[in-house]
């Protein structure tokens, strides 16, 4: 194993996440569970909502400054665990956002749901400086 870099660098460009594990994202209706596809409109809200409420729970502030740029490289994986089926997906999502501290909780928790699974992890790719 490796620890992770947390100590994300901020300046005005977006910045970049690769899925260390796939990220679950659902939504239920009449108990039924629908996974969310990274290409819908839907993942990126949900996404947006979980990291909301997780940000709330950690500095009992609203959101700052977070759009999803982009999200490309996709790679669905279905992974059976704990007597359950997951639809989840690798990819790389690109960010803008203005807080570190938004920054280091994404690297810490995660991004989507079953974050205590161990889904979401992220890494942050680093900008190479060329002289």
């Amino acid at each position: 194993y490796d620890l992770l870099d947390d100590n994300v660098i901020l300046n005005d460009n977006p910045i970049t996440f690769t899925t260390c594990s796939p990220i679950v994202c659902y939504k239920t209706d009449n108990k039924k569970i629908e996974y969310l596809n990274p290409l819908d409109y839907e993942f990126v809200t949900h996404l947006k909502n979980n990291i909301a409420k997780k940000f709330y729970l950690c500095y009992e502030e609203d959101l700052p400054l977070f759009e999803i740029i982009n999200i490309e490289n996709i790679k669905k994986k279905v992974i059976y665990f704990r007597e359950t089926f997951y639809v989840a997906y690798h990819c790389k999502i690109t960010v803008q956002l203005n807080d570190k501290r938004l920054a280091n909780m994404i690297m810490t928790t995660g991004l989507g749901a079953k974050n205590s699974m161990g889904f979401g992890m992220v890494n942050y790719e680093k900008k190479i400086l060329s002289l």
